[in-house]
């Protein structure tokens, strides 16, 4: 998309990155409606904690405006770093206008300069729109997660 930049977030941009992960948050929920609560509560209080932990935010702006973000976390494996993408999400609005694309080359390219080993994620099997994404961006299946769920 034209006249985008990405930067990292801060606290200014709480209230885009809230209504851009909550719009995120509601979408998995439909998905998978058992792994989420039904209340979505993401305080300012809590991104100002992620911003200073060991992660990322990143924002996209597009002509001044907030259109998407990525949660990104580097962790320290026994075989050298690996950026874990926690989430990548979209102005519903915008999908498909390259954005999503942006934020994973950027990501990639940052890892690449930080010497990691790999870029992470894991994705529910049912988000088959997030699988093709990311296929297309280069990532392969390499492991699969089993779950049992119990009631309690």
């Amino acid at each position: 998309m034209e006249n985008s930049f990405i930067r990292l977030a801060d606290i200014e941009d709480y209230p885009a990155y809230y209504r851009l992960s909550k719009e995120n948050y509601l979408f998995h929920q439909g998905l998978k409606p058992d792994h989420f609560k039904k209340e979505y509560s993401f305080t300012k209080e809590k991104m100002e904690k992620m911003l200073l932990d060991p992660s990322m935010i990143l924002v996209v702006y597009v002509q001044q405006t907030i259109l998407g973000y990525a949660s990104i976390e580097i962790k320290e494996k026994k075989s050298g770093k690996c950026y874990y993408i926690h989430e990548i999400g979209v102005d519903e609005k915008h999908r498909n206008n390259n954005i999503g694309s942006q934020l994973y080359n950027y990501i990639r390219q940052a890892a690449i300069e930080d010497h990691a080993i790999s870029i992470e994620l894991s994705v529910f099997k049912e988000n088959s729109q997030a699988i093709s994404f990311y296929k297309k961006q280069g990532m392969e299946n390499t492991k699969l997660i089993m779950e049992e769920r119990l009631e309690e």
